[in-house]
């Protein structure tokens, strides 16, 4: 058994030939390691603490499906879409968007005036029931604001603007392909 381990030795060692001299050269003092994924920074022309997140809850007690998911986008592009119920993707996903359309995004929401007008009144009209509810939570900059809008109170001076930024959200994140377009309630269509 010795011969043969030496016999393997030699062997290797005859094949490890360096340069003509017989030197084998330096050995690495540290090992190689792969390079991290450098994590993207801000999209070009986006504050860089950008965060902006969208809950579209279902529709209580309705007799027909209602979507319900939150979705998430950040300064870098990256959206993050958790489908909880009556949408194609249960569950999370993620995908990245242009800058211009992050742009177009960071637009609507200075047009829906969350930062200045949060709160979403009902109006003097008894709202439809069984309706679904959106909730946004945005940052940006030094700025922070939450607002939330039951979509049955439909003549509410607030319903316009924000059923505008639902679908501007919906549109501009491309989340179609995640929501679906079975059932009623539904954001997206065939």
């Amino acid at each position: 058994m010795f011969k043969v381990l030496a016999a393997l030795l030699i062997l290797a060692a005859s094949g490890c030939s360096g340069d003509d001299d017989g030197d084998f050269g330096q050995l690495p003092t540290q090992m190689a390691t792969a390079s991290p994924t450098p994590t993207p920074g801000p999209l070009p022309g986006i504050d860089p603490d950008l965060q902006f997140s969208m809950y579209w809850h279902s529709c209580p007690g309705a007799p027909f499906n209602c979507a319900e998911y939150d979705v998430t986008v950040d300064a870098t592009g990256l959206v993050t879409f958790d489908g909880k119920a009556w949408v194609e993707q249960i569950g999370q996903a993620t995908q990245r968007v242009s800058a211009t359309q992050l742009q177009e995004l960071v637009e609507e929401l200075d047009r829906a005036e969350l930062f200045e007008r949060p709160c979403c009144t009902c109006g003097s009209e008894p709202p439809l029931t069984d309706s679904p509810s959106s909730r946004f939570d945005i940052r940006q900059g030094e700025m922070h604001t939450q607002a939330s809008h039951y979509h049955g109170c439909w003549q509410s001076p607030d319903h316009e603007r924000i059923t505008q930024l639902v679908a501007a959200t919906v549109d501009l994140l491309d989340l179609c392909p995640w929501i679906g377009s079975e059932g009623l309630a539904r954001q997206c269509t065939d």
